[in-house]
């Protein structure tokens, strides 16, 4: 897996509610975390990059990232606690 940075705010707030959901839509990860399309976009390619989330739908624009659904990498699920403590 290799080394896991500190993850910003937005970043543990968008991972804490996949988390505690398993499977959330964008707009649910928009409404209730209180981030920006921009800041969800820029978290979800760092919790994919360290493959603690997986994604499904048009990631790669931020103005269409509500549409995505995220959810929790099960294999992962301890390295998203250590993340989130960090």
């Amino acid at each position: 897996m290799g080394f896991l940075p500190p993850l910003d705010d937005p970043s543990k707030r968008v991972l804490q509610l996949i988390r505690e959901r398993g499977v959330v839509s964008g707009w649910q990860v928009l409404s209730e975390t209180g981030v920006t399309g921009q800041q969800l976009f820029d978290a979800a390619n760092v919790l994919l990059k360290f493959s603690l989330i997986a994604a499904k739908g048009n990631i790669y624009r931020p103005d269409e990232i509500g549409k995505a659904y995220f959810s929790l990498v099960p294999s992962n699920s301890n390295l998203a606690d250590q993340a989130l403590r960090s």
